[in-house]
């Protein structure tokens, strides 16, 4: 009993290194079981440390991602904005998505929980420092090489621009009542296959999501997700929870084409009971009276009678 109250930081970084290539943490607690509060508390202090490690890491990232960034619109470096998926789903995020991560961050800070940030907060004022980068200038030269070099892709490649539409799923479940404000979840199984909407230019496809890694997806909560932008109808399409995707960037797509699977990748699609689902979402590109580019988000009810319509000119022709 005397030298298990004799718990050290050493013991127990030794033994927890026995226990994880042993492959048995059980073993490491039962060693140290008569000593629990100190077990507790060396536990603790070294799960912190690999905390305090992981946000470094993370800092260090962001300052390197943000001076590429930076290094991308100086340069006007359009198609390698394409293939930056930060960048990409800052120029796809809505006006409205933009008030409400500022609204998200000043209650935040309003919190004083600097050092304790949760994973969506830390991406979230990733991303406000990339929209402090995208001046209304850059964002209607973005927005005008995007237009163009999507339509001249389908023509380059001899394919139709025509907008025709497609469901997104084979069989599913839009529930009734409270669904997102500006996003449509769309129920089925997890497997089933995905198809585009529309025609379009494949502008985002993160395949590797990883809970604990924020440079893996776009969006911890989306997790994998495909971003498809249509050029006749200068909308972007966003498939989110996915487990394959099946489309890469700068690929083009037709309507009804598999660009994934259903999944439930992303924080919140992978708890029990939030999976069997597709999140969907429609954002438009509108010019304002000063003719300044800016996005905006379909609400989910318009997303919902654009299902139901596609769902009924289907069953018309199939008559």
């Amino acid at each position: 009993m005397e030298k298990l109250q004799k718990f050290s930081r050493r013991k127990f970084l030794e033994y927890l290194t026995k226990a994880t290539l042993g492959g048995s943490f059980l073993a490491l607690i039962l060693k140290f079981k008569g000593d629990q509060l100190g077990f507790k508390k060396i536990l603790k202090e070294y799960l912190q440390e690999i905390k305090q490690k992981s946000t470094e890491s993370w800092d260090l990232k962001k300052e390197n991602e943000l001076k590429q960034i930076q290094k991308l619109l100086a340069n006007r470096d359009w198609i390698k904005v394409l293939e930056n998926k930060f960048l990409m789903a800052s120029f796809y995020w809505s006006e409205g998505f933009w008030q409400k991560l500022e609204k998200d961050l000043r209650m935040n800070n309003s919190k004083k929980n600097v050092g304790n940030q949760n994973e969506p907060i830390i991406q979230k004022s990733f991303y406000w420092e990339i929209k402090k980068l995208l001046s209304p200038q850059i964002k209607n030269e973005f927005y005008k090489f995007l237009i163009t070099y999507a339509s001249q892709k389908f023509s380059f490649e001899k394919t139709s621009s025509e907008t025709k539409l497609s469901l997104p799923l084979k069989k599913f479940i839009i529930p009734e009542g409270k669904n997102h404000p500006d996003a449509l979840d769309i129920f089925t199984d997890e497997g089933e296959p995905i198809f585009s909407i529309t025609n379009g230019l494949v502008v985002l496809a993160d395949k590797n999501w990883k809970e604990n890694d924020y440079f893996s997806s776009h969006s911890m909560l989306g997790g994998n997700a495909v971003i498809i932008f249509d050029p006749q109808g200068k909308r972007f399409f966003r498939y989110a929870h996915l487990d394959k995707v099946e489309v890469n960037v700068g690929q083009i797509v037709l309507a009804g084409e598999v660009i994934g699977t259903v999944g439930h990748t992303g924080i919140n699609a992978q708890k029990p009971g939030h999976g069997n689902h597709l999140h969907l979402e429609i954002n438009k590109i509108v010019q304002d009276k000063n003719n300044n580019f800016k996005v905006i988000s379909l609400k989910s009810e318009q997303i919902k009678k654009l299902i139901n319509k596609i769902k009924i000119s289907k069953n018309e022709n199939s008559n």
